[in-house]
């Protein structure tokens, strides 16, 4: 029982579930959980099993691993299944799957839709991660080490979270693995002051006393530190953000106080980096998903530099330039409460169709960016949101009619042969406007590149410094969401789509009250992309949770792979109450209009997800009165093969020892009837009725040895149920409760019948070997 560990196991489970806990602010909606702490529990429970078994850890190891598989497959891979196992069917399902969650994650920013793809892919992750867990913590009593693991889960997370993780989620990850180291090091915690030996009978009462004062010292210790690790990094100082260059979001003396603008000139070597926390503005929309929100479009570049277009002023048009009557929209409408932009800006979503400044005169850029005569504390803006369809974006062919300003479609000299030779290796041959701008943001949102506020130093090639800006972007692919902006612009220009860089903010973050709080940490810069018969659509290629959400427009759909029961999995998922009812019943598998029997017999025959929740509940439920069971049939057979009254009573006597020991109490070993007697009323304080039963346990156990025949005395059922549900009560419920469902009896039972059931095979195994061995009979 000792080796099972199931507290450590549970405790293993729990710190893994903290640690994977803070996925819940990338992934929405939260229905990977349930799957997730599924795959947990049988890590845990098959390796409470198994550690009961055998003493082998790599057959423990490999046992875990079958379960999950098992596990997961049932849960997930349903309808690919041989027979209720595994399938190469299912391995290929799988597989698309997971491919399908690397592209989602690359593709989408937080907070990502949590699919069937994506769920996979977390279970499988949280499921190796709990495996290790647990061999680490629980198989091999290594809880330090396994703190690696679970470290690196947590950071998995905070690392991709724009503003850092509460704190709520630290404390559990932290103190579940507290709990979990603590367990490993509770003796020589109780080892840090010696105890003086007591002759007194009380002596084991008074020891365990000062154990649990000096565990209980040592757990408020670690609550202590706990505490400390949280509450120092607020009270010590900071040093305020400082800016040597201009950036986005930074005020105008640099501390964050004051009037917030932004810069009309863009160096890709130095600007838009702002952390700062100054509020920017805050407002209200009726748009679900806001759109950023625009300030400048800068479409001159010159040698690093980007510039805001050139053109007067000129009156808003009541439809966006390049948008036809037959491409979808949708309106919306923003209200700002509290601006701090300076005169002459204004951050607005866009394409914008109506604005509302009050009293304050306001004019138009040919691009539809909004410049207000005077700074404004609140205003209204109306804005179009296009839903074009595939076909209209297929359409769309390379630049019959271009925008206004021809410059969208210039890019540097200097950089013509790198924009060409990239685009000769990124995009196929003869593909459509949309599928190179689809490509060349997939490309920049990869894996390959990664973000970053730091720039790399410009590499040495061929002995030649690489030019800083897109040259050495392009070769270290480390950067900000000024450099992907640009490379995304530069590129899509070099194919022939007109295109300009934009800057402003992120849509910032949702409050309580339903308005949204734009800081200056929220400076962000998109491209923007030129489409016949559509106008200019907003491409994001900066990477992860520091950029928007993709717009549906600049992701390729995923193709669904299509499987006997119907497609795997899409981007966006379908949800079954907007399926008509036959289709249901056909994805489901039982035929249309089939009789209420059949179906019945077909939902049996293939569970769905519930189903099989159900039923594993079942059998794990089955499972845990499984030990128990045994223990009974064990106690029940050995009382009846006792034959004789001495026989009756020395069983009795046994099983009371066994369930002692299964409660915690165990009589020295070799120690007389009496003397264990005497230790099991002492050291449990048993007393009165309870001291008395003991002693005609104790007694009638002694006459059964050692007196002559006939002379042993009445059945001591009644007085060994007594003394042991005495001793139960003065142990705590969780060792009670370890008492009843992990018996030493169940498990000496399950291993005499796992012996039983082999014994023939293994004796016809060796009755064969023994005949081939024999030398051949050459009589007659």
């Amino acid at each position: 029982m000792t080796r099972a560990r199931p507290l450590d196991a549970t405790l293993a489970a729990l710190a893994t579930a903290a640690a994977v806990l803070p996925l819940t602010s990338l992934l929405r909606p939260w229905s990977f959980l349930l799957p997730v702490l599924l795959g947990v529990g049988v890590i845990a429970l098959s390796g409470v099993v198994l550690r009961a078994l055998t003493a082998s850890v790599p057959l423990v190891v490999v046992g875990q691993a079958v379960a999950f598989v098992l596990s997961t497959s049932w849960v997930h891979g349903r309808g690919h299944l041989w027979h209720g196992l595994p399938s190469p069917e299912m391995a290929q399902v799988f597989t698309s799957l997971l491919r399908q969650a690397a592209l989602l994650v690359q593709t989408y920013a937080a907070p990502a839709p949590a699919g069937r793809a994506i769920t996979l892919g977390v279970v499988v992750i949280t499921g190796l991660l709990a495996l290790v867990v647990d061999v680490l913590a629980v198989t091999s009593r290594s809880p330090a080490v396994a703190g690696v693991p679970l470290l690196t889960a947590y950071l998995l997370s905070a690392a991709n979270q724009a503003h850092g993780l509460a704190l709520g989620y630290f404390v559990l990850a932290a103190g579940a693995w507290l709990m979990l180291l603590g367990r490993q090091g509770t003796r020589t915690i109780r080892r840090w002051g010696p105890l003086a030996r007591l002759d007194r009978p009380e002596r084991y009462a008074d020891e365990r006393i000062e154990a649990f004062r000096t565990a209980s010292s040592a757990r408020r210790l670690a609550l202590v530190a706990v505490v400390a690790a949280c509450a120092l990094p607020l009270v010590l100082p900071h040093l305020p953000p400082r800016y040597l260059m201009a950036g986005l979001g930074r005020s105008t003396d640099g501390s964050g106080a004051g009037g917030v603008s932004l810069t009309t000139t863009v160096d890709i070597t130095r600007d838009l980096v702002s952390q700062s926390t100054a509020t920017v503005l805050t407002y209200r929309t009726t748009a679900n998903a806001p759109d950023p929100l625009r300030v400048n479009i800068l479409g001159a570049y010159d040698n690093g530099q980007w510039s805001v277009l050139g053109g007067a002023a000129a009156p808003l048009p009541s439809t966006p330039e390049g948008l036809t009557d037959n491409v979808v929209t949708q309106t919306f409408r923003v209200r700002v409460s509290d601006n701090h932009l300076v005169r002459d800006q204004l951050a607005t979503p866009t394409p914008v169709i109506s604005v509302d400044l009050g009293r304050t005169p306001w004019t138009a850029d040919p691009n539809g960016s909004i410049r207000p005569s005077a700074q404004v504390s609140s205003y209204t803006v109306d804005y179009l949101r296009a839903d074009p369809t595939e076909q209209q974006l297929e359409g769309a062919a390379l630049a019959p009619s271009l925008p206004a300003d021809r410059s969208t479609l210039t890019i540097p000299a200097a950089d013509a042969g790198l924009l060409s030779a990239t685009n000769a290796r990124l995009l196929p041959r003869g593909a459509t406007p949309i599928q190179a701008a689809r490509d060349i943001q997939a490309w920049l949102r990869g894996p390959s590149f990664t973000y970053s506020l730091t720039l790399a130093t410009p590499p040495r090639v061929d002995g030649r410094r690489l030019r800083p800006g897109l040259e050495s972007f392009l070769a270290t692919r480390q950067g900000y969401c000024v450099q992907f902006a640009t490379a995304m612009v530069l590129l899509a220009r070099a194919a022939g789509i007109p295109a300009r860089f934009a800057s402003g903010y992120l849509p910032g973050h949702l409050g309580n009250d339903g308005t949204w709080t734009v800081r200056g940490s929220d400076a962000h810069a998109w491209a923007e992309l030129w489409f016949e018969g559509i106008g200019w659509l907003r491409f994001d290629a900066t990477p992860g949770a520091h950029s928007t959400v993709p717009p549906a427009w600049s992701v390729a759909p995923v193709e669904p792979a299509v499987t006997p029961t119907g497609p795997v999995s899409s981007a966006t998922p379908t949800t079954p109450r907007n399926k008509p009812r036959q289709l249901l019943e056909t994805t489901a598998g039982a035929p249309a209009g089939a009789s209420l029997p059949a179906r019945a017999w077909y939902a049996l025959a293939h569970p769905d997800g519930t189903v099989l929740s159900l039923l594993l509940v079942l059998v794990v439920g089955l499972g845990a009165l499984a030990l128990p069971a045994a223990a009974r049939a064990r106690r029940r057979r050995i009382l009846a093969s006792a034959v004789g009254d001495a026989r009756r009573v020395e069983a009795q006597w046994q099983e009371l020892i066994r369930r002692l020991e299964d409660l915690g109490v165990s009589p020295p070993i070799g120690a007389t009837p009496r003397q264990a007697g005497r230790y099991i009323t002492t050291s449990t304080h048993l007393s009165g009725e309870d001291a008395a039963a003991m002693s005609t346990v104790v007694g009638t156990l002694e006459r059964a040895r050692y007196a002559a025949p006939g002379r042993v005395g009445h059945d001591v059922s009644a007085q060994t149920a007594q003394v042991r549900f005495a001793v139960a009560r003065t142990r705590i419920r969780r060792t009670r409760a370890r008492a009843f469902f992990l018996p030493r009896d169940g498990f000496a039972e399950i291993r005499d019948a796992t012996a039983r059931l082999t014994s023939a095979p293994r004796q016809a195994w060796h009755r064969l070997t023994d005949l081939r061995g024999r030398p051949p009979d050459r009589s007659g």
